[in-house]
């Protein structure tokens, strides 16, 4: 999930999306779902510089600037990174 903002007739909106993997077709595709339209970014923006990035980045580690937006983010757990190590000299342990 994330915070996109969109501009509709001159007027930028805010609103939480999230990427899918289409799998209906011939070929897989990759598309976008929309799962609120939060309003106009006018309505939120606090008048510090970066509202759009402070509100990005609140929203990733999951206290969003905007309360609403606090019930979305309990609905799917968090992204993280897993990194793990492989000898390929004993590719059986692998």
């Amino acid at each position: 999930m994330f915070i996109e903002c969109v501009k509709n007739n001159g007027t930028d909106y805010l609103r939480v999306t999230e990427v899918f993997r289409d799998e209906s077709g011939e070929v897989p595709k990759c598309r976008r779902r929309v799962l609120r339209n939060v309003g106009p970014l006018s309505r939120f923006d606090d008048g510090k510089p970066e509202y759009l990035k402070r509100l990005r980045e609140s929203f990733r580690i999951g206290s969003p600037i905007i309360e609403s937006l606090s019930e979305l983010y309990g609905a799917k757990p968090a992204r993280r990174t897993v990194r793990f190590e492989c000898d390929l000299e004993n590719a059986a342990d692998c």
